[in-house]
Order: structure tokens, then C-alpha cells, then sequence
């Protein structure tokens, strides 16, 4: 009898074991750790143009959006852009980097360069990104 006793309590641990880490799966599969919370991020955007001033943008996106999704949602591109490969047009200022050979390239608030494309720069409350109008380099060779 004890040892169909002992036999149980394994069978019943094994049972709640599996319980625990069932839900843990499921727990981190909810979406909980993912990137994009869903709530609200205030950022600023600052382009700068060709003759160096600014066109400062204050917007409020989706927290963890990329870059370009954050500029869609603000409605500063177009659907067209929003698809193309390269954000070209902001709001109505160009940087065309297939036919004039420039584009805009994301800094920090610091003036640092931020590396990555638009689809993998994810914005965050309070960040400020500038955009700045830049030759591609290399590009007449």
C-alpha cells in the first residue's frame, strides 16, 4: 500500500510539474515580453533639411513601432512610401537616394549616428530621432 501511495504522489507532482510549466508556455506566449506594448509613445521626430534647418514633428505612436511604422502612423509618409524600400519623402521633403544620391540618415538627440534601417529602428517614449538629409556615400563611383 505504501509504495501505490508513494506511486501517486510522483504521478500527481509529475501532474502539477506539468501544469506549471504548461502555463508558463502559455503565459509567454501571450504577447506580455513582445516588443510593441500597444500603448502610446511621444517622440520627436527632427528633420534636417538639405540647407540645414529643422522641421520638428511632436507625435504620439505605438510604443515599440519601427521607425517607418512610427512615421506611417503619423501620417508623415505615404502608403506608397510606407511600402517602398527606401523612406524617401517625409512630410514633403525629399531625399531621393536612387536618383539624387541622398537620403535621410537617423541620429540620436546626442548627434550620434543610429545604425539599422527604418524597419529596425523601434522608437520609444521620449526618444527624439533626427533625420538628417545626407549624401549617399559612394555614390557617383
Amino acid at each position: 500500500k505504501e509504495l501505490e501511495n508513494n506511486r501517486m504522489k510522483w504521478k500527481l507532482t509529475a501532474l502539477i510539474l506539468a501544469l506549471v510549466l504548461a502555463a508558463g508556455v502559455l503565459a509567454g506566449c501571450s504577447g506580455g515580453g513582445g516588443q510593441k506594448s500597444g500603448g502610446k509613445a511621444g517622440i520627436k521626430i527632427i528633420l534636417v533639411l538639405e540647407d540645414e534647418t529643422e522641421a520638428t514633428y511632436d507625435i504620439n505612436v505605438t510604443a515599440g513601432a519601427t521607425l517607418r511604422e512610427a512615421l506611417f502612423e503619423a501620417e508623415l509618409i505615404s502608403e506608397e512610401t510606407n511600402y517602398a524600400m527606401f523612406v524617401d519623402n517625409i512630410d514633403g521633403h525629399v531625399a531621393d537616394a536612387m536618383n539624387d544620391g541622398v537620403t535621410w540618415m537617423p541620429y540620436d538627440a546626442d548627434g550620434n549616428q543610429i545604425t539599422g534601417t527604418f524597419d529596425d529602428i523601434t522608437v520609444e517614449d521620449g526618444q527624439t530621432i533626427k533625420l538628417v538629409y545626407s549624401v549617399v556615400p559612394n555614390f557617383d563611383d
